[in-house]
């Protein structure tokens, strides 16, 4: 797996832990990879799982403890991370994407973040969590594989070039028998080459 990162960040499989403190508990934050505004990121195959985030624990008098934000990758601010695969390759992220402006709604628009897909001709990049970030995602090329309910997020999908996306049954939300709802996601700017 090939990470590029500019920010802050920590390997696949991580623990991120927020400090402890006499007050109210710090905040923890991307167990996998955290990016900071300004930063950006890749992932060029491989995959991302196994991570944890725990917010630290808040300290006497009834203080509340950290939030615990994005097991996976946490974006701070606006920014969109880049995943990418090669030719008859997959890239998983089992773990959360989350962003500011999800995690944080009594900020406002703290930070919306997003994903663009840039797979080669034949590779796959598969979400398979559901994830919080709100920024949208940006099919380019390749395939998107939606492998669980909210795997985009809540932002648009927007086709930008040749793509595939593929939603797989996982991805549809049960609202009794015989109905399934694909939430939370528009999609825009579908057009011929696209699949």
């Amino acid at each position: 797996q090939a990470v590029k990162a500019n920010g802050n960040s920590k390997g696949a499989g991580g623990t991120i832990v927020g400090g402890d403190g006499a007050g109210g508990g710090g905040l923890g934050a991307g167990g996998d990879i955290f990016v900071e505004q300004g930063g950006s990121l890749t992932i060029d195959g491989g995959s991302l799982t196994g991570g944890s985030v725990t917010g630290g624990a808040g300290g006497g008098n009834g203080a509340g403890n950290g939030d615990a934000l994005g097991s996976g990758i946490f974006l701070q601010g606006d920014e969109f991370i880049t995943l990418r695969s090669g030719a008859g390759q997959t890239t998983l992220i089992a773990d959360v994407i989350a962003d500011e402006t999800a995690e944080s709604p009594n900020l406002g628009s703290a930070g919306s973040g997003g994903v663009v897909i840039r797979a080669a001709s034949g590779g796959v990049v598969e979400l398979d969590a559901q994830n919080t970030y709100t920024g949208g995602t940006r099919l380019f090329s390749g395939t998107l594989d939606l492998a669980a309910p909210g795997a985009a997020g809540t932002g648009a999908i927007v086709f930008d070039g040749n793509a595939t996306l593929q939603i797989d049954n996982a991805a549809f939300a049960s609202g009794g028998t015989g109905i399934h709802t694909f939430i939370r996601n528009a999609v825009f700017d579908f057009s011929v080459g696209d699949v």
